[in-house]
Order: C-alpha cells, then sequence, then structure tokens
C-alpha cells in the first residue's frame, strides 16, 4: 500500500519478467538483472535482490518477484560475474570484493536504460545470505547507492577470521572460498581485510540521512551462515549508539516465525518479513554521502562525490585490480585525504573527486594526499 500523502503510481497490470544484460567497467565482462514490474505503472520504487553465495539471478524465485511487483515495486534481482551465463574475464567472483562493483554498474545501467519508468529516489536493496554479505558491503562500499542500507537475510559480513571462513568451514570448503581468494585469512591476510565490513558499514551508516535503515534478519540456529555474524553487526551498532538505525530481527526457538536459512518459497516464514522491511522503501530517498567524514574503508569507497581505492603496493590499477585489497582509516575534507594504512603496511592508493585525483600513490604511515 502506498503511505498517504504520496502521489498514486496507478493500478498495477500484467506482470512481466525481462533479463536485462550490462557492461562490466573492467572492459571484458558482463551481467545479467532479471527485471520484474506490472505494468501501468509509472516511476515506481525500485527493489533490487541480492542472490546466496553461487548461485544467480532466478533466485528468489519468481514468485517472490511478482508479489513484490504485485506491491508497485520495480524488481530487479541483480546477477553478478559468473552466473547465469554472464562473461567474466576472469571466470569467477570474488567474495563480497571488487565484484561489488558489478552492482554499481548494473544500477546506473538500469537507470539509463528505463528512465522514468522508475523512481530516481526510492530505492532499496534486500539480500539473502552471501547476498546479505553483498549488501552490507555495499553499505561499506558504496554507502550512497541505495536510498537506505536495506534488509539482509542471514547475511556474511565477514569473511576472514573470525568470519565465515572459521564459523561455517563445512560451507567454505564446498564454496572454494580460498581458491577465490587465492588463500586462507593466515595466507593472505588483507585480502579478507577487504572483505570484512563491520566497521566501515556502521560508520558509513551513522553519516546517512535519518531515515537510513538497516534490517537485520537470522535464526539463532542457523546451521549454514552462523547467527554470530548478525549478533556481531549489532553489537557494534550498540558501541556506536545507532541501534535505532540498526533494526535485529532475531529469531530462536521459542519464536512462532522463524528466519530460517534460504528464501521466501522454501522458507515460507520469511513472506513476513515483507511487512517489516517494504515500507522502508518509501522512505529510502537518494542522498550523497558527504564530503567530510571519518570512517574505515575496506578495499575501496566509491560515492556520487569521490572513489578510494586500495591496493598492494606497486599494483599500477588499483581500481582495476581483481582483488583490492586492506582496510584504512581515511579522513576525508573535501579534496584532501589522510591515509593511515595498517601498521607496518605499505599500500597503493588511488583517489578520484570529480575531474581531480591522485594516481598509484604509496602510502607507508599517516600520509596527507591532495586531489588536485
Amino acid at each position: 500500500m502506498i503511505p498517504s500523502g504520496l502521489a498514486d503510481l496507478g493500478r498495477p497490470g500484467a506482470i512481466t519478467h525481462d533479463v536485462f544484460e550490462h557492461p562490466c567497467r573492467d572492459g571484458g565482462s558482463t551481467c545479467k538483472i532479471k527485471v520484474t514490474r506490472a505494468a501501468n505503472l509509472w516511476r515506481r520504487p525500485r527493489v533490487d535482490i541480492y542472490h546466496g553465495f553461487g548461485q544467480g539471478y532466478d533466485y528468489p524465485g519468481d514468485a517472490t518477484a511478482e508479489r513484490l511487483a504485485a506491491m508497485g515495486f520495480w524488481v530487479n534481482r541483480i546477477g553478478l560475474r559468473g552466473r547465469n551465463g554472464s562473461s567474466d574475464i576472469e571466470g569467477r567472483s570474488d567474495a563480497s570484493g571488487r565484484e561489488l562493483l558489478d552492482a554499481w554498474d548494473g544500477v546506473h545501467a538500469l537507470l539509463a536504460e528505463y528512465g522514468d519508468e522508475i523512481s530516481q529516489h526510492l530505492s532499496y536493496p534486500v539480500g539473502f545470505s552471501g547476498g546479505g554479505g553483498n549488501v552490507e558491503g555495499i553499505g561499506a562500499k558504496m554507502p550512497d547507492l541505495y536510498g537506505s542500507f536495506g534488509a539482509v537475510f542471514f547475511a556474511i559480513i565477514r569473511y576472514g577470521n573470525p568470519g565465515w571462513e572459521q564459523t561455517d568451514p563445512a560451507v567454505v570448503t564446498q564454496a572454494g572460498l580460498a581458491t577465490i581468494l587465492g588463500g586462507t585469512s593466515s595466507t593472505v591476510p588483507n585480502v579478507y581485510a577487504a572483505r570484512d565490513h563491520i566497521s566501515a558499514l556502521l560508520r558509513n551508516l551513522m553519516y546517512g540521512p535519518p531515515t537510513a535503515k538497516l534490517r537485520l534478519f537470522h535464526d539463532a540456529s542457523d546451521g549454514t551462515v552462523s547467527i554470530r555474524h548478525s549478533d556481531a553487526v549489532y553489537a557494534r551498532a550498540e558501541e556506536l549508539g545507532i541501534t535505532s538505525r540498526v533494526i535485529y530481527h532475531r529469531s530462536s526457538l521459542a519464536d512462532a516465525v522463524r528466519w530460517h536459512h534460504g528464501y521466501p518459497e522454501d522458507q515460507p516464514d520469511l513472506i513476513q518479513a515483507e511487512a517489516l522491511w517494504t515500507p522502508d522503501v518509501w522512505r529510502a530517498r537518494a542522498w550523497r554521502f558527504p564530503a567530510s567524514s571519518s570512517a574505515n574503508i575496506a578495499g575501496y569507497r566509491l560515492t556520487r562525490d569521490s572513489g578510494v581505492w586500495l591496493a598492494a603496493s606497486g599494483e599500477s590499477d588499483p581500481d582495476e585490480a581483481a582483488t583490492c585489497q586492506y582496510q584504512a582509516r581515511v579522513d576525508q575534507r573535501g579534496d584532501e585525504f589522510v591515509v593511515t594504512p595498517p601498521p607496518g603496511a605499505t599500500i597503493s592508493v588511488r583517489i578520484n573527486r570529480g575531474s581531480k585525483s591522485v594516481t598509484n600513490t604509496a602510502v607507508t604511515g599517516r600520509t596527507v594526499l591532495i586531489a588536485a
């Protein structure tokens, strides 16, 4: 139901599905998005759904997409590289790291393709399992891509110790995380650090608009992705005093409704979550991440204002690197960026802000960089 005070977008008509393919920025990959919308609507709010680890744009199923489209939403199931016939010059995903740039490219390609059919202001991400981790990663790495930080179901917030690799070893063995990332969290810790999104996500949420919310859905008995992932997010929100922005829906054995791992098609209790998060879509208005901020960056941060990219020392193009690395504190004041790398690390930093940039600067300690 459209909240009072907002324009009626029309009565939903016949629901259709289309597959939209778009190029990715590396010039050698394409990705596919399954678009579901009802006829007779104009400038409808956008709900972007992110599938689980190793799956594709047909998860969740058409029934979920059609149910949301009938509510008046334009629904996109975002497929990332290596899934559903998408071409990929590297032949693999990279576990919520650089592949999230495919989401940035896909969102902007959709807006360019469909124009006024989609609202330019109301946008909201929803993710399941690894896709929930992708939504949290987007909040960490691309904080103003959406009008709100979204709803995440049993999400993987971090991949390194003490993350998914440690808490869910059987699943990770099957998924081949060490193969995807080139090693374990012990052998390539900086690669995993770029995929630990807790600090960057929660700090970015503090800079978001007052209506910005992150909703966590998780069951205490989840045997696929440990409840410790969502517990850690909420614990950090408590430390920062922003629990009004992080809404935790945590189910356990005594509850009548359980947020069991899966999709609404096989775990119908998850349908009941829609009554909780869909009202947030109508408040998810476009915003800009401030040009002055003090936050951690996990691998990179791309906003409408600027881009900051962290990579191994000597990397010639960190913004195009297959795996962005490291976490670093970055204090931005307009064109000035103060970068503080991890102790003992030398990292390659690239910054762009409009037509201004800092190119491939090696940073070994707290360093002031000016985009010029």
